[in-house]
């Protein structure tokens, strides 16, 4: 799948707003490196989006644990990916946490960690 199939298929999956799902699946022991499954429901049912993601953005797939390899320490990492994955996906417009107009599509959609 390319880039813009991933792209196309996520925008079927999250419009704006929508809640994504993160959870760390493994912290190296230096804590600079983590692998964080990403999620969203559609239909009522859980899915699976890190292979999308790490299609749609620079983050890398870990096909051990099907999450995206993300580097750093020193901030919310879950939400790091939803920011970028927000930016790839959708163009400026209005804040999914105040509904205020907002240039910055990173805020598009929310971040909760499981």
């Amino acid at each position: 799948m390319d880039k813009k199939e991933a792209r196309e298929l996520l925008r079927k999956y999250l419009k704006r707003g929508d809640m994504v799902y993160t959870q760390v699946l493994h912290v190296s022991r230096s804590g600079m490196f983590r692998r964080i499954g990403v999620y969203t429901v559609h239909k009522n049912r859980i899915i699976n989006i890190s292979g999308l993601v790490s299609e749609v953005t620079q983050f890398k797939l870990d096909r051990k644990d099907f999450a995206v390899c993300v580097n750093g320490c020193g901030m919310d990492m879950g939400f790091h990916v939803v920011y970028e994955l927000g930016r790839a996906l959708f163009k400026p417009g209005k804040d999914a946490y105040s509904g205020e107009a907002n240039r910055d599509p990173g805020y598009a959609l929310i971040q909760e960690w499981l």
